[in-house]
């Protein structure tokens, strides 16, 4: 999150062309580097835009949530319905001005066409206390708990107290800048729900550093080297009151992430944390969030 081109809205992000590929010889693999790097330093507009979840989003939502829960036990084609069900909750964040003459268009998908999902459920509602994914969920939520706080997390997530579950999903290559109007939508609608929320529960998808990951005590510097994919996400675990993590390599095709490994590189497992906020907390992670965007002035961890 080192980039100066943090904004409030959803402005073009700029993407490079990528290089060409190919066997050729010396001369021709002159002349297109050449052209690469002219190519490289094009400037190439994409815009985005947060719209309303439609009918065709079932299974872009699918596949946001997909990547969230992996192999884990969730009926996510009931869970998928039940956000395009909720009216006037959510959105999905699409790319908008493509280009009207690029045929490859007419293959592209609705699947395809969902870049990110930022929504929430009200977990306090009755009418989900009997879907399959609910308890699916709720036991997602409490078999990994661990630590100290693990009685303490269980009596939220067991207890009658209102909780909303935030949903923030969307490609890793999609700019933070996103996160900020889709957040402060997301705080809008909280709020015209009309319910009193006591706490608002998040999960994010982290990589924590390997030799690490299992000793007992964490140190600042272990902390400081945790990656998170959704980078606004590190802002707001600043204000949580509660949070856990767990690895999750073993849903994984590799027990690490980042590609191939030079010797000597930092290694990372694949982990979720879970972040819990009361409301106080909430109200302040959303400021912080916003001050960030408007003065990013400190660093934080994002996915490289």
């Amino acid at each position: 999150m080192g980039s100066d081109k943090r904004k409030h809205d959803l402005e073009p992000e700029n993407q490079s062309a990528c290089d060409s590929t190919g066997s050729t010889s010396d001369s021709e693999e002159d002349s297109i580097n050449s052209e690469d790097e002219i190519e490289a330093n094009k400037e190439i507009n994409v815009d985005f835009e947060a719209c309303p979840i439609l009918e065709q989003d079932l299974n872009g939502i699918k596949r946001m949530l997909t990547q969230l829960f992996l192999k884990d036990n969730i009926n996510l084609n009931k869970l998928s319905e039940t956000l395009l069900n909720q009216k006037e909750i959510g959105a999905i964040i699409r790319q908008i001005n493509q280009e009207e003459d690029d045929d490859s268009d007419e293959e592209d998908t609705d699947e395809d066409d969902v870049l990110g999902l930022i929504s929430f459920i009200n977990l306090s509602d009755g009418n989900h206390s009997n879907a399959e994914w609910y308890g699916q969920l709720m036991e997602y939520f409490t078999k990994y708990l661990t630590g100290e706080k693990k009685s303490e997390i269980e009596k939220i997530i067991k207890g009658d107290a209102k909780k909303a579950w935030i949903i923030n999903e969307r490609f890793v290559n999609l700019g933070w800048q996103l996160a900020v109007p889709s957040f402060e939508q997301i705080f809008k609608e909280l709020k015209a729900s009309k319910v009193d929320f006591e706490y608002y529960m998040l999960i994010c998808k982290i990589l924590y550093p390997k030799r690490r990951y299992k000793e007992k005590k964490k140190s600042k510097q272990d902390k400081e080297d945790v990656i998170f994919l959704n980078p606004e996400e590190e802002l707001l675990d600043e204000c949580a009151d509660y949070r856990y993590e767990f690895d999750v390599s073993n849903q994984c095709d590799s027990d690490t992430i980042g590609g191939d490994w030079d010797e000597g590189d930092q290694e990372y497992l694949p982990c979720r944390r879970v972040l819990i906020f009361c409301n106080q907390s909430w109200v302040k992670a959303n400021e912080n969030l916003k001050k960030h965007a408007a003065n990013p002035t400190c660093s934080t961890n994002s996915a490289k």
